[in-house]
């Protein structure tokens, strides 16, 4: 409230009645917390003419503008060039200024509203750069690889290829990756190559600049894939109570072997523990005599390991025949036979282990033998603790002219069997039995089977009995009567 004296000239005055009160509204006050500092750019060139524009926005508590406010910008650094202020805060509570600097550097700012004394919360720093120099441009001369010739394996590791730039300082170090064939081997843009499928593919890297290249010639083998498990030895003989050693080796496509009899994949089963039990590598006989079969399962491969508990031992190991002469290409049988104490004889041949002395001129497998060179040999079985050898000579391959059989014709009753032989004959003028080389079939294995030039008749009929030797082939009529 207040009141109002009036004096008059001989100074005498009269005081007024008191007013009624007035209430006066707030200025409004900057608040530093809701107010702001902003620049259009934090980077700017420092030429002192390329500039940037610095914005304070003034804000009440409540979020209004505060309006007709001086506001100050300060920098943390004495280079830079602050223009003035654009004038009192507007209706929206801004006032904007701009800076330059001729000096490459970082600065820093900040603002205070200097009619109400408050620095503005928050700063802006702009980064004052150097002026770019247009570079120098150095062109790509060529380009190399650390390797130009690569193998890797189907399903096999990665590798990576290096590429180097000449010069090193060349100004463009983009390139390209490409395969000729990527359906053998794919690379990607870091070099990565990776195999997919045997066969040859090339590998080319190609500068973007200048289209200069390199290229690897990649070769991808073929996958190495378990082909089959050999077990040593595939037959044992044991007498009640006793134990023997046994070995499992994985073969692989590429020749190689690997011992997994005590892999843990190695998986070991027996027909009957009665007759004996099994752990990798040792079978161990119970009292019962008999014979039992040892599985063993490694991946998708099986193999067998016959065992027979005997109180018989090995008296002879025998191979028949006991010579052999092939010629290059040639196969042909052996038969192993056991004959043991008790006077009893065992076949053996398909579970005996086989040997040559020379794989290169003879290679065997479970007694069949095939002449690969001419030379002579010796072939080896071994089964029981006991071994036999027999000798094979090959001869150099002659030029066959024909074969013929000892009979075109052959009538035979029911169950009663019958040998034809085969001869071949060659254009130097010689003869030789090729009746075990030869390979039989028949028309009809429910009137006739044959084996190794033996016709057996099985039922009533007729049939053709067939016999072929190095592309020679003949035919033998069989008649079975009622």
């Amino acid at each position: 409230t207040f009141t109002v004296e009036a004096r008059n000239a001989n100074g005498y005055s009269a005081p007024s009645q008191p007013s009624e009160a007035v209430t006066l509204p707030e200025m409004p006050t900057t608040d530093a917390t809701r107010s702001s500092l902003t620049s259009n750019t934090t980077r700017v060139v420092a030429n002192g003419s390329s500039q940037a524009t610095i914005t304070a926005t003034l804000l009440d508590a409540n979020r209004n503008p505060v309006v007709g406010h001086h506001v100050s910008l300060a920098a943390d650094k004495g280079s830079s060039v602050i223009s003035a202020a654009s004038g009192p805060s507007d209706t929206d509570g801004r006032v904007t200024f701009t800076v330059t600097n001729r000096k490459a550097e970082k600065v820093t700012y900040s603002a205070t509203d200097d009619t109400d004394g408050v620095i503005l919360g928050g700063s802006v720093q702009i980064t004052f750069a150097s002026p770019t120099i247009p570079p120098v441009y150095y062109p790509v001369e060529s380009i190399s690889l650390d390797n130009q010739v690569l193998t890797l394996r189907e399903g096999g590791a990665n590798a990576t290829l290096r590429a180097a730039i000449t010069p090193a300082y060349a100004s463009n170090q983009e390139v390209m990756w490409s395969s000729s064939d990527e359906a053998v081997a794919t690379v990607d843009q870091k070099g990565l190559v990776t195999p997919i499928a045997a066969g040859e593919a090339a590998i080319t890297v190609t500068t973007l600049d200048g289209n200069r290249t390199a290229t690897c010639t990649v070769t991808v083998e073929e996958e190495v894939k378990l082909e089959k498990l050999q077990a040593s030895p595939k037959g044992i003989l044991l007498k009640p109570r006793k134990s023997a050693a046994f070995s499992i080796y994985a073969v692989y496509s590429d020749g190689s072997q690997a011992d997994i009899t005590d892999d843990e994949k190695t998986i070991y089963k027996i027909s009957s523990r009665a007759i004996a039990s099994v752990k990798p590598g040792i079978i161990r006989a119970g009292n019962k005599l008999g014979e039992a079969v040892i599985t063993v399962s490694y991946g998708k491969q099986t193999a067998e390991i016959a065992v027979t508990v005997s109180k018989a031992d090995m008296k002879e190991l025998s191979l028949s025949p006991d010579q052999v002469v092939l010629e290059g290409g040639e196969s042909s049988s052996i038969a192993a036979t056991a004959r043991l104490s008790d006077k009893s004889t065992v076949d053996v041949t398909e579970i005996a282990e086989w040997t040559s002395d020379d794989p290169d001129i003879v290679r065997v497998e479970d007694g069949m033998i095939t002449a690969l060179a001419a030379g002579t040999t010796t072939i080896r079985a071994s089964y029981g603790g006991m071994q036999a050898e027999i000798s094979v000579e090959v001869t150099e391959a002659k030029e066959l002219k024909r074969i013929s059989a000892s009979s075109r014709t052959v009538n035979l009753k029911a169950d009663q069997s019958r040998k034809v032989k085969v001869t071949a004959y060659y254009k130097d003028g010689s003869k030789t039995d090729v009746t075990d080389q030869a390979e039989w079939s028949t028309s009809d294995d429910h009137v006739t089977v044959v084996k190794g030039g033996t016709i057996t008749a099985v039922a009533p009929g007729t049939a053709t009995i067939e016999a072929t030797y190095k592309g020679k082939t003949l035919s033998i009529r069989v008649t079975v009567a009622e």
